[in-house]
């Protein structure tokens, strides 16, 4: 350890990360909205005054359009992410937990893992990094079809998906026909 004359101590070490907190989505059980701050990573946007969103802190802040966000999820499928508010005072994109719930999906949460799901089909995973739940996915902006020539090993897709899915739900999957019966 080294010591500076202003009285401040370093250690000898550099750590550097590409991780963007303000570039990813937070999983939050306490937000009633899908809330982002920045109007670019919207497909679509209808701005217009929406009344307000109180934070943690207490403090009000003004919604000023809403509309839709493309996300890019953890088995590379795209989600269109719905009535997602524009609140350009935010610092960090905000998934309302509490508006999959409304939608009847089933939130679960362990091994430091969250997970979404709509029946037995997995449809949002995040990771807990330092407090918070942080989606396993990316923004989508200015969304382009490209043909891909590589093919998927569909195994490995369907398990991405669906996790270890137990022997009940694949029967529950194959009754609603998104599994056929060997």
């Amino acid at each position: 350890m080294a010591s500076d004359e202003d009285g401040y101590e370093s250690m000898g070490a550099l750590v550097v990360t590409s991780w963007e907190l303000e570039k990813s989505w937070v999983l939050d059980l306490g937000c009633s909205y899908h809330m982002c701050p920045r109007k670019e990573y919207f497909e679509t946007l209808a701005l217009k005054e929406g009344g307000v969103v109180r934070l943690g802190n207490n403090k009000s802040c003004k919604v000023q359009g809403m509309g839709t966000v493309r996300l890019k999820m953890f088995d590379s499928r795209e989600s269109l992410l719905r009535d997602v508010r524009f609140v350009p005072e935010l610092k960090r994109n905000l998934i309302s937990l509490s508006m999959f719930y409304s939608l009847v999906y089933c939130t679960r949460i362990e091994h430091r893992v969250c997970k979404i799901s709509h029946g037995a089909l997995i449809m949002v995973k995040g990771s807990k990094m330092n407090s918070l739940y942080i989606l396993y996915g990316s923004i989508v902006i200015g969304n382009a079809s490209i043909a891909s020539v590589v093919p998927h090993n569909n195994s490995e897709l369907w398990h991405l998906r669906l996790g270890n899915v137990s022997e009940r739900d694949l029967v529950e999957l194959a009754k609603r026909r998104f599994a056929r019966k060997r």
